[in-house]
């Protein structure tokens, strides 16, 4: 793995509109920083544009308005492999050609380090083999991925990511049609790679809990607009809860972790008074 970063780059939106239609955008004039060499968890309630500010942040969709920002430059203007460089991006429910193995799949983050049609060279080798170990894949490394297990498949695509050796990740909904164990498989090894690498994760995720757990930093989206942001503790209360996903719940502090712990409710006006309210434990 390289070494640890200690700076690391600052991606911003600067009133960001984004959407498929100008006439009906799903996030409009938002303003949010990633916090370098952190973990940011993007939550909001279904249709709420996580997914698609998540693929505006790696110009895999084009802002219907404002700029994303790397560094204070404007991404849109940056060259596609040196933007490939600074990040990476792993869609929700990636899929790849039958028959690749793990190897094969990890080889092509090498692409922006040498281009399409180049020879591996001896550091593109290095990469992959580094990238397959931060994973813990050296036993999978020669397996095709249509024989691993949905947690070693998502590790895989991890592995990937690793090689491209971008200091920032973006990942969509990365525990998607995960049990738990492989869930927590996957959010532990990017922590490990957060803390190791000093890599920036951005992770659009569900399960509240699972932001508290992990992420340093917390983004909430509702009605067209980011509702709040900043550390779990601050983001994750009754009130956001209820006004981002319409719903009541106690918060309360987790015997273990002493995160945020989230206990869902009931939707507005469904409880009984005096069994839910803006308070926490």
């Amino acid at each position: 793995m390289p070494e640890p970063r200690t700076g690391g780059h600052r991606l911003e939106a600067v009133q960001v509109s984004v959407g498929y239609s100008a006439a009906a955008p799903v996030l409009t004039a938002t303003d949010l920083s990633v916090p370098p060499g952190r973990i940011t968890a993007l939550i909001g309630s279904n249709g709420s544009g996580k997914s698609t500010l998540l693929r505006t942040l790696a110009r895999a969709l084009e802002p219907l308005a404002g700029r994303v920002l790397l560094d204070g430059a404007d991404i849109a203007r940056m060259p596609r492999r040196d933007l490939a460089r600074a990040l990476s991006i792993l869609p929700q429910s990636p899929v790849a050609p039958e028959g690749l193995t793990v190897r094969d799949l990890c080889r092509f983050g090498r692409h922006p380090h040498r281009g399409f049609l180049a020879r591996e060279t001896e550091d593109d080798r290095r990469a992959v083999e580094a990238a397959i170990g931060a994973a813990h894949l050296g036993e999978l490394a020669d397996r095709d991925l249509d024989e691993l297990s949905g947690g070693q498949r998502q590790r895989a695509w991890i592995a990937l990511c690793l090689a491209q050796n971008s200091p920032i990740m973006l990942l969509d909904e990365p525990t998607t049609y995960l049990d738990i164990a492989h869930q927590i498989e996957v959010l532990d090894l990017l922590r490990e790679l957060n803390q190791t690498a000093g890599t920036t994760v951005v992770m659009v995720l569900h399960d509240l809990n699972q932001a508290a757990q992990y992420a340093d930093h917390v983004i909430a989206v509702a009605d067209r607009r980011v509702h709040a942001a900043g550390p779990p503790a601050e983001v994750l209360t009754p009130g956001t809860v209820r006004a981002v996903f319409g719903v009541d719940s106690v918060v309360v502090e987790h015997p273990v972790t002493g995160s945020p712990l989230c206990l869902p409710l009931s939707r507005p006006g469904r409880v009984p008074a005096g069994q839910a309210g803006d308070w926490s434990g």
